[in-house]
């Protein structure tokens, strides 16, 4: 029979796969359909497909491995098996980013440890050990590391999404999990202060061997920092025009601690607020007397931190309230402390005890209010 031309051939219209294609396989010529042919999993390969669209089989129990895109039925979207094969991403679920170990040591993913972004190498960014203790490795904290990573090797950190198979034993689903003190470690329970308060994400399941974490990192809380302090016994001056250190006692402190009873001292670097408040009083004889006080950082005066008050009056006449507020840069560990000086002994901080018509509570000598405020 002779060879027809391509262009006697009928035109096809449609293909249902039940066509039947040619198929000769080790010198054996057979037949099969269209459909059949597209089922047996043989490898295209193109330089670009266009179509409108793609379906994948929702019902397809296919394993993963490295560039290959599937339906992961049970989450409800596609996963891409990543680099190395050891992470699957679930798309629109979770985000990760490949980053280089920088810790000096490998870092597990059975141990889901917390880094911080501390640079870059290579066009990659570069992770350390997170800890809430510190600024930088906290305010940078990125998220969880979720395969294993060799010292100097790059690998993938999960910064929103669920981490899978890791011991969550210890803890129950739905607790909050934060950055803990030191090595990445996580706690649910809220850090007190000076430690910086790091949400790194949720407990979903408490399993010791598949248990699992959402990952959604939330940084930059900050607990207030303050202290509250009095003197309610008066406070006298041994000399005069002699400075003397004010001391206190503690009503309240968070972040803002009171040392050796004058230094009050902050654990955090910022900007903070002093008030001091005094309840003067002429303790015996008359005439005017000049009154100082000043502030000092680690031992050293605060420049325009003075102020001068003269009182003229008799005994139990000349009294005054001073009231004065400091702004004040410090960094973590420095101290400020209070001192005044007067031109008479006669002239003291006077306290005052609880007293009736009306009740009334005591009247600190000197009091003083401290508050971080950025």
């Amino acid at each position: 029979m002779a060879d027809s031309p391509i262009s006697g051939l009928p035109a096809v219209t449609s293909l249902d796969g039940t066509e039947l294609l040619v198929n000769v396989q080790g010198g054996v010529t057979k037949q099969q359909t269209v459909q059949d042919t597209l089922n047996s999993n043989l490898p295209i390969t193109s330089s670009g497909i266009i179509s409108d669209f793609v379906d994948f089989n929702t019902t397809s129990s296919v394993t993963g491995k490295p560039g290959r895109l599937r339906w992961n039925d049970v989450d409800g979207t596609l996963d891409l098996t990543l680099k190395g094969g050891n992470v699957t991403l679930q798309v629109g679920q979770e985000n990760v980013i490949y980053s280089y170990n920088n810790t000096g040591a490998p870092l597990l993913g059975t141990e889901y440890k917390a880094v911080y972004l501390s640079g870059s190498l290579g066009g990659f960014p570069s992770i350390d050990l997170a800890d809430n203790l510190t600024r930088v490795a906290s305010n940078n904290t990125i998220g969880i590391v979720t395969e294993d990573i060799g010292t100097g090797e790059n690998g993938y950190v999960t910064t929103f999404g669920l981490v899978r198979d890791i011991n969550m034993s210890t803890y129950a689903a739905g607790d909050t999990l934060y950055l803990g003190a030191a090595d990445g470690t996580l706690r649910n329970t809220p850090p007190s202060p000076p430690s910086l308060a790091v949400i790194m994400g949720y407990v979903i399941d408490n399993s010791a061997t598949t248990g699992s974490m959402y990952v959604n990192v939330r940084s930059g809380f900050e607990y207030p920092q303050y202290l509250v302090a009095n003197n309610l016994t008066n406070h006298t001056a041994s000399l005069a025009n002699n400075e003397t250190v004010i001391d206190f006692t503690p009503d309240l402190q968070s972040g803002i601690s009171l040392i050796d009873s004058t230094k009050l001292t902050v654990t955090t670097p910022g900007l903070f607020e002093f008030t001091l408040d005094a309840q003067i009083n002429r303790a015996a004889s008359s005439g005017t007397a000049s009154l100082y006080f000043w502030m000092k950082k680690n031992g050293v005066d605060v420049p325009n931190s003075n102020s001068n008050l003269d009182i003229t009056g008799n005994v139990g006449t000349a009294a005054r309230l001073l009231s004065k507020s400091l702004i004040i840069v410090l960094e973590a560990g420095d101290y400020v402390e209070f001192y005044w000086a007067t031109s008479t002994v006669d002239m003291i901080l006077k306290a005052t005890v609880a007293e009736t018509n009306p009740t009334r509570p005591a009247t600190p000598a000197v009091k003083v209010n401290a508050a971080r405020i950025s």
